[in-house]
């Protein structure tokens, strides 16, 4: 199966198909690809948007009751506000005008002859919270001192040319600053992580101790997690080093695999941390 899970036909619960149909194609730009009132079903679309409407006969075994809600995420707001001079041009049934929310959406709502609903919406919060969240992440790298902010971001840089679809949970806690590569946003998922303190840099795998090791690289002797030191990010392109990533994030509760791109989180952040520098010596 392709990586990229393909896009959802919503099927719309309607009264008369050849009258939603004629609106849908006049008030919000739709083509009627196929189908009509004697079928009970007609397939619509725009662009790579598709959707079914279905008459009461059709849907008599699901119920056919109205409003079903339908999210259109576009690209921008400036293309939110397009679509709603064009759906006000056509005369659609607009409820709501474009307005920027404080949950982070800039939309509108419009509505069909049924009362099927649309918000169309740009999410601008979730790249703000992203830059955000490297804004932070920043400053708890800043802590190390300068040889080890350049293996941390240098080892991080190799993770995520390798894992690319891993999303990074980071946490700033009392002894170890640490990033989690996990295939989903539960911590309990997570594959391996970077951990660093003032002694250095490593990574662990956290289900390392079933891990076949023959070149005896691993350390730890807890039931479950296993870490390897790091002096530098080329270490993680040995073949015995490449080996144990691939084999962690193939174990792992949630494989880690190829796919869009994960996102950056910052899951806790301790009040009190042991200091990321090594003392001076006197």
């Amino acid at each position: 199966m392709s990586s990229e899970f393909p896009g959802a036909v919503p099927e719309i619960p309607v009264t008369d198909i050849v009258a939603a149909a004629a609106y849908y194609q006049k008030a919000f730009g739709f083509t009627l690809d196929w189908g009509g009132e004697e079928l009970g079903l007609a397939g619509i679309s725009r662009g790579s948007c598709r959707m079914f409407l279905a008459n009461q006969h059709y849907r008599e075994r699901y119920g056919n009751r109205a409003p079903t809600l339908t999210w259109l995420n576009l690209d921008s707001r400036e293309d939110v506000d397009a679509l709603y001079r064009a759906w006000s041009a056509a005369d659609a049934r607009l409820l709501s005008a474009p307005e920027s929310k404080p949950w982070g959406l800039h939309e509108f709502t419009a509505a069909d002859l049924d009362g099927n609903l649309f918000r169309v919406f740009h999410d601008f919060a979730t790249p703000e919270r992203e830059r955000g969240a490297e804004a932070t992440l920043a400053e708890f790298i800043a802590k190390f001192e300068p040889a080890h902010r350049s293996l941390i971001g240098d080892v991080r840089d190799a993770l995520r040319r390798r894992f690319p679809a891993a999303h990074e949970l980071v946490y700033d806690n009392y002894n170890f600053f640490v990033i989690g590569y996990s295939a989903t946003l539960r911590p309990s998922d997570a594959a391996l992580s970077i951990a660093a303190s003032a002694k250095g840099v490593s990574l662990c795998l956290i289900h390392g101790a079933a891990l076949a090791d023959p070149a005896g690289l691993l350390h730890g002797a807890g039931k479950q997690t296993r870490f390897l030191r790091v002096s530098s990010s080329v270490d993680l392109d040995r073949p015995e080093v490449a080996a144990l990533l691939t084999a962690a994030a193939t174990s792992a509760p949630v494989p880690l695999r190829d796919g869009p791109p994960g996102t950056l989180v910052i899951r806790s952040v301790s009040a009190k941390q042991r200091p990321r520098r090594r003392a001076p010596r006197e």
